[in-house]
């Protein structure tokens, strides 16, 4: 005999992992069942389903919530594109990173500026709306859904229209929604795919410093439990030995006296200080590689010569290959032994550091050393001349990408140069520029 189910026991023993048809055809009956008998409800698989507003409010005001998602997609994605996306999009940080691009945003998005937005987006939608009658046969998610909000925000940033489908096309590549068309990653002479095991492996020995090390580390966090991070998501010793590998991580980036550091806060601490603190976060797993992704940029001057010379000082004693990506040449020079020069994508030239850019043998090489700034100052006032024209409106994924704004450009440029290794040096280019 089936005994009828209360109330009380029908609200405890839902999941929204299971849900049935009535609830999608009507949910309303639900929410109002949970309300009344169990409005803190505990979901099967440790989430909780509010229903009352009260409950609501008080939950997003709690110090305790955080929108920070690095916590649930570090150990799924480690510092992949996925990860980045996660946990540098607005909606999944808390403050102050939240605050500061919310501002950022909503000076870009006024009323007013909305308003001179809204016949832009109009017109967007009536040819979009346009094109989708001359195709006949179409798909409303990839032709419209998708491309509209890729038009808007070209539109916004001023890309040619010519260059559009790419940028939609790059940005789902980025995101992992599709696979790449080309190109393989080889580690340790292995083939990089997506296995968890494989990948795990690589990114234990793949670690990354960042750009700003203001928004690299968590606030919420202390020093300690920030380095502490890497260890945990594979595994490594025990709380007391990995108590020893941090200090000893703090001492080797020299943040001293480590246990004092390794109890304070992020807000704590200065820009050189944070950027310290994300070094020794890499150490802690001693990787072959580190990836720094313009690690002194955001430092002020005075402490950016500092910062590299702990990087070369950490990179002979553990042996370390370090790519460091920059756009600044003389801390390439003064960090790097060998160097590629890219331009949208495209290697146009490689060597060893000197070589190149003592004897630049391509016209982009030749354009980034022109630009760069000289201390003396009685050249301050003197004409600087930067060999670089001004874009065409051509297609710079046909050819050679840079021809567009290269002042030596023939035809044959029309043609992708191959990478053709001379005297120790290798260079994508048609034409001798020496």
């Amino acid at each position: 005999m089936n005994v009828p189910r209360s109330n009380h026991e029908r609200a405890l023993a839902f999941d929204i992992q299971s849900i049935d048809q009535d609830f999608l055809d009507d949910p309303f009956p639900t929410y109002k069942l949970l309300r009344e008998h169990d409005p803190v409800h505990l979901n099967p698989d440790g989430t909780y389903f509010l229903t009352r507003y009260e409950d609501v409010v008080k939950a997003f005001r709690d110090p305790a919530m955080s929108s920070d998602k690095r916590v649930d997609f570090k150990p799924k994605f480690g510092n992949g594109p996925l990860y980045l996306h996660h946990t540098t999009s607005l909606v999944f940080n808390d403050d102050p990173y939240h605050a500061r691009v919310r501002k950022l945003m909503s000076e870009a998005f006024t009323p007013r500026k909305m308003d001179e937005l809204d016949p832009v987006i109009e017109g967007i939608v009536e040819r979009l709306l346009d094109r989708l009658i001359e195709l006949k046969e179409f798909d409303v998610v990839h032709d419209y859904g998708l491309a509209l909000p890729t038009e808007i925000i070209a539109d916004m940033l001023g890309v040619p229209e010519q260059y559009r489908g790419k940028m939609h096309h790059y940005s789902t590549l980025i995101l992992g929604a599709l696979d790449p068309d080309s190109g393989e990653i080889f580690f340790e002479g292995k083939k990089s795919n997506d296995e968890p095991n494989i990948l795990k492996k690589i990114r234990m020995q793949c670690q990354m410093v960042y750009q700003d090390p203001y928004d690299s580390i968590n606030p919420r966090m202390k020093v300690a439990d920030i380095i502490s991070e890497p260890l945990e998501i594979h595994n490594i010793g025990d709380n007391l030995e990995r108590k020893k590998i941090i200090l000893d991580a703090l001492r080797e980036v020299k943040l001293e006296p480590a246990e004092d550091i390794a109890n304070k806060y992020p807000h704590m601490l200065s820009g050189g200080q944070r950027q310290r603190v994300v070094l020794a976060r890499a150490l802690v797993l001693r990787p072959k590689v580190i990836i720094a992704d313009e690690p002194v940029s955001m430092l002020d001057v005075s402490i950016r010569a500092e910062i590299l010379e702990l990087m070369k000082e950490i990179q002979k004693k553990n042996n370390i290959s370090f790519i460091y990506i920059t756009h600044d040449l003389a801390t390439a020079r003064h960090f790097g032994q060998r160097i590629i020069i890219l331009y949208l994508g495209k290697i146009m030239e490689a060597g060893q550091i000197d070589q190149v850019l003592e004897h630049p043998r391509h016209p982009y090489t030749q354009a980034l050393i022109d630009a760069i700034s000289e201390p003396d100052p009685d050249n301050l006032n003197k004409e600087k001349k930067i060999r670089i024209n001004e874009p065409i409106d051509i297609d710079v994924y046909s050819g050679c990408r840079f021809r567009a704004r290269c002042p030596y450009a023939i035809e044959k440029c029309k043609d992708v140069p191959p990478l053709e290794i001379s005297d120790g040096k290798a260079v994508a280019c048609f034409v001798d520029i020496d």
